[in-house]
């Protein structure tokens, strides 16, 4: 993912890959582990064991840790991508499909959207079954697509755990960088949806591959951190 898109994510002691140099991208990757993250939540630091990859100490010495160097990170860095290889959880994983496309059929653009059970039950316990209508979304037969509603709890709660993400229902797949997870929370996307929308029209490949990459990262979050918790460890995998 980004290096912009990690603050939240990472925390001290994931093991990391990153191409990020201060606020820019370079050609070379470094491996390490996050040393710390600055109190101000603006930078972090690798410390890792590459003689050509130094500069820039926290708090804290690497060598406490058996590192020799250290790194640092600016959390807006536009350039730079970042590789997480967090820690397996203990206990159960479970292993959940989801399936999203892009199909054009005729003059419309659809995309066909399928969850898990569970992730459905969630939102639509999270609404207490309260639904919406978009006029911006549309359901095959031109209807406005339903949607389970948000509560503001709940949006504080996925801005401070999820990323860097907005949950617009109707609006297009990217905000900037940001991705829209309102696709999860369709009426009926359990059983398979098809939505259309203009607004999806101008989607390119790349970003639909994406899109659908982060989309899963983000999946995994959301279950782990409000469905299943620290409970499980899950696998999303996508079918496109």
């Amino acid at each position: 993912m980004l290096i912009k898109n990690c603050k939240n994510i990472i925390q001290v002691g994931d093991k990391v890959k990153i191409n990020g140099n201060g606020r820019h991208a370079q050609k070379s990757w470094v491996k390490g582990i996050i040393g710390e993250i600055d109190e101000t939540n603006k930078r972090f630091f690798i410390w890792h064991n590459n003689s050509r990859f130094e500069g820039g100490k926290g708090n804290f010495n690497p060598e406490s840790k058996g590192f020799k160097y250290s790194w640092v990170i600016d959390f807006d860095n536009e350039e730079g991508e970042i590789l997480i290889n967090k820690p397996k959880k203990k206990g159960k994983t479970i292993k959940k499909k989801m399936i999203f496309n892009l199909k054009k059929e005729g003059k419309d653009t659809f995309i066909y959207l399928k969850i898990p059970e569970e992730l459905e039950n969630f939102y639509k316990n999270l609404s207490k079954g309260e639904t919406s209508k978009s006029g911006f979304w549309l359901l095959e037969n031109g209807e406005g697509a339903e949607f389970y509603n948000l509560n503001q709890e709940y949006e504080k709660e996925e801005k401070k755990n999820i990323g860097y993400v907005f949950n617009n229902y109707g609006s297009g797949l990217f905000d900037g960088e940001k991705i829209n997870l309102a696709f999860l929370r369709t009426l009926g996307a359990s059983k398979g949806i098809k939505i259309k929308s203009e607004k999806f029209e101008a989607i390119s490949g790349m970003e639909l591959e994406f899109y659908i990459r982060e989309l899963g990262n983000f999946t995994k979050r959301i279950w782990e951190q409000f469905i299943n918790k620290k409970e499980v460890r899950a696998v999303i995998s996508f079918e496109i």
